[in-house]
């Protein structure tokens, strides 16, 4: 069992492991037979909550939330659910000890909290029935856990989320994001879905990109921005989530279509904006510049590419775009950035030309380090 909780509740909980700060939540290797006891104090803000609760669900842990009064509202509610935290409690001035202590020992299925899960019309909430067996308040007992016979590996790599972005226009993040996507499916055995999610930006991209007006006529399409779900089309293994083409929409409900994808698979965020929201939830934050004098010596270009980097700290990984021998880039404004040299002009426009990927297959020898870089040296 573990808990994340104010100091002063330690006399309380003796019998758990205590991680008081944030980075200790954040290091700590969980599985599905913890339980993770998180409440809105230990964070210093929401995003930051965020973080936490999509680090411990990725790893199978069940998450019980401890919150405040002034912060219990119906759209919380659903955002946890949408992270598959049915066990939320909000207390006033003090906190009742024996809720706690009885749903740590009967978990909520996600039919009593139906009225908060996305794709459900129930309007009403089942009862909790509390046992009415009276309890000791002096001693806290932990719920037995059940630990399973044969324990099934999961061999394939795990849900993530990458956010390619860039600091100026035609940098080449698109670009990038459909290298990334297509070079897992290709190299990355077990991976069961790469998703490229289109974030609200001034030019979407991939309806005209990939020509999908020949696979559905437009009028009979359902984009994300108008139902919240949005449809997907399959490219060579690869599922495109794009918005509407030609238009530009910012739409900052979006967040929860990032996370119903996020479940199966890879999800790769083609973006463009400084969203912090977003960039908390990253697991990889891929910065795209181009190789071009006239950019980087752009004092303003620098100043957001340093707010870019207090932002996504560690999560950061910087691709030097169209990259050649003669660039000559000091190694203390990027640190350690990867590299990703010219591909054929041919070979790209033709790829565009058909409404295709690029044939990533041909120049692996290219493209898998920069995947494999962002698997296994940044986990």
């Amino acid at each position: 069992m573990y808990l994340a909780f104010p100091v002063d509740l330690r006399d309380r909980f003796s019998g758990s492991e205590w991680l008081i700060y944030p980075k200790q939540v954040q290091e700590t290797r969980f599985t599905p037979e913890d339980t993770v006891v998180l409440s809105e104090w230990i964070a210093k803000d929401r995003a930051e909550l965020l973080q936490m609760l999509h680090t411990v669900q990725k790893q199978g842990a069940r998450i019980v939330y401890v919150g405040s009064k002034t912060e219990e509202t119906e759209e919380w509610k659903r955002q946890l659910c949408l992270y598959r935290v049915y066990d939320f409690l909000f207390f006033g001035e003090e906190m009742v000890l024996k809720e706690l202590e009885d749903l740590l020992e009967h978990p909520r299925s996600p039919q009593e909290v139906a009225r908060y899960l996305p794709e459900s019309k129930a309007t009403s909430v089942p009862t909790i029935v509390e046992e009415a067996e009276t309890r000791k308040r002096s001693r806290f007992r932990w719920p037995s856990r059940k630990v399973p016979e044969s324990p099934v590996l999961n061999p394939r790599p795990p849900s993530a989320l990458w956010v390619v972005m860039g600091l100026w226009p035609r940098s080449g993040v698109s670009t990038v994001a459909q290298l990334l996507a297509k070079t897992c499916v290709e190299t990355q055995p077990g991976m069961d879905v790469v998703t490229i999610l289109e974030a609200p930006r001034p030019w979407p991209r991939l309806w005209e990109y990939f020509q999908l007006e020949i696979e559905k006529p437009i009028d009979k399409v359902k984009f994300w921005t108008q139902d919240g779900k949005g449809e997907t089309f399959v490219k060579e293994g690869v599922q495109l989530v794009p918005l509407p083409p030609g238009k530009s929409i910012r739409d900052e409900k979006w967040i929860p279509v990032v996370l119903r994808y996020l479940k199966q698979g890879l999800t790769i965020v083609d973006a463009d904006d400084l969203d912090e929201t977003l960039l908390s939830l990253a697991d990889q934050v891929w910065c795209v510049l181009d190789c071009d004098p006239t950019y980087l010596a752009l004092a303003d270009l620098g100043e957001k590419y340093q707010k870019l980097r207090d932002l996504a700290k560690d999560k950061l990984i910087t691709v030097m775009n169209k990259w050649t021998s003669v660039v000559r880039i000091p190694r203390d404004v990027f640190e350690s950035p990867v590299t990703l040299p010219y591909l054929p002009p041919e070979k790209v426009q033709r790829a565009l030309w058909e409404g295709r990927f690029f044939r990533v297959e041909e120049h692996l020898d290219v493209l898998e380090p920069l995947v494999k870089w962002g698997w296994e040296e940044r986990r």
